[in-house]
């Protein structure tokens, strides 16, 4: 699906919450908020609704945002190609699958794969080395 990319740019902090927090309510599909500003993905065949969200825009008193066309892109995988893993004490890493293992040459958490609170139990247990 092509999609309509809103940059608006403004100071992190509140404006930027209020702006889509109202942008929201319009079928935006997605926000990223950056350093300068925040960007906003309205589907491209939800076009009419670009005038409502440049009145926002005005309301909130942010002027200057800028539309562009954005094609099809697979947004999971631009996500992806951003995530680093994480390693908890040595103890625990999480990692996606297209990541390598650890370099510990142990198996990930005495060989079982733990999900949400088992992972985080084990990360919080002592260690029984020490």
């Amino acid at each position: 699906m092509d999609y309509l990319e809103l940059h608006a740019r403004v100071a992190p902090g509140d404006l930027a919450e209020i702006a889509t927090a109202e942008l929201s309510e319009l079928p935006f599909e997605g926000f990223t908020i950056e350093e300068d500003g925040f960007r906003g993905y309205l589907p491209a065949d939800m076009a009419s609704f670009r005038d409502a969200a440049d009145e926002i825009l005005r309301r909130c008193g942010i002027a200057g945002a800028e539309w562009s066309e954005v094609g099809d892109r697979n947004w999971n995988a631009e996500w992806e190609s951003g995530f680093e893993p994480v390693d908890i004490s040595g103890r625990l890493l999480i990692r996606a699958p297209f990541h390598a293992a650890a370099e510990s040459g142990l198996a990930p958490c005495g060989g079982r794969h733990l999900d949400g609170w088992a992972a985080l139990a084990f990360a919080a247990a002592p260690d029984p080395k020490e």
